[in-house]
């Protein structure tokens, strides 16, 4: 583990561990080690938790980037408490070179959202409260969709956006229409190349319903 955590550690703070050309950041390199790591990825995975608390803004930046591949193998719960405990080290926090966000919380929750699991009500619940209480929540909408879609869609006004058609796709098909009806009326309809891909996704039959419900009549 020493040796890894050296190594990360060298690796986030001047790039000169995993070198490749293709390299742009330093957690590029970190990045592909992790993803060949094979059975070392535990140590890889400890390396980064040890990170993502560091005072050095550039070790939690590349803790934080290269997260998403060791959600797994840390927790997705252990990781919320992280979050949670050490609130000051992430929230609008401006990551140290450019990553997929400029806010490391939000990059981090992501992470978070996408490892989920249903009986992890620790992680929920951080869900809960980021959907409601950051001005990017509705990063989490769709996770919660499948996590505790009656949650969603109990308190979907005023949370849910109605451009948010994603978060409708990823409920069961029986709370699609409860939906419709709580985020009612709905704006009218202004078809884009993104929106018409989406409908595209259905089966014609289940999309010109949900259409109707939204803007009755429009779905011919």
């Amino acid at each position: 583990m020493t040796d890894v955590l050296s190594d990360v550690r060298k690796q986030l703070t001047d790039g000169t561990v995993w070198l490749d050309r293709d390299s742009v950041h330093n957690h590029d390199g970190l990045e592909r080690a992790i993803q060949s790591a094979g059975s070392k990825k535990p140590l890889f995975a400890a390396a980064v938790l040890a990170c993502l608390t560091d005072p050095d803004l550039r070790l939690r930046t590349g803790a934080v980037a290269v997260l998403r591949h060791v959600v797994t193998d840390i927790g997705a719960a252990r990781l919320v408490g992280i979050l949670r405990d050490n609130e000051a080290l992430f929230r609008g926090v401006k990551p140290a070179w450019q990553i997929e966000q400029d806010d490391l919380e939000h990059v981090a929750a992501v992470a978070v959202a996408n490892r989920a699991t249903a009986g992890d009500t620790a992680t929920i619940g951080y869900l809960r409260r980021i959907a409601r209480d950051r001005p990017w929540g509705f990063y989490m909408l769709q996770a919660l969709a499948t996590l505790d879609s009656q949650w969603l869609v109990a308190n979907a006004k005023g949370l849910v956006p109605h451009s948010s058609l994603g978060v409708l796709a990823a409920l069961p098909v029986n709370l699609r229409f409860p939906l419709i009806d709580a985020l009612a009326p709905w704006p009218p309809e202004q078809p884009t190349f993104f929106t018409k891909a989406f409908w595209k996704q259905l089966p014609p039959d289940e999309a010109a319903r949900l259409r109707g419900r939204m803007w009755p009549g429009s779905a011919a």
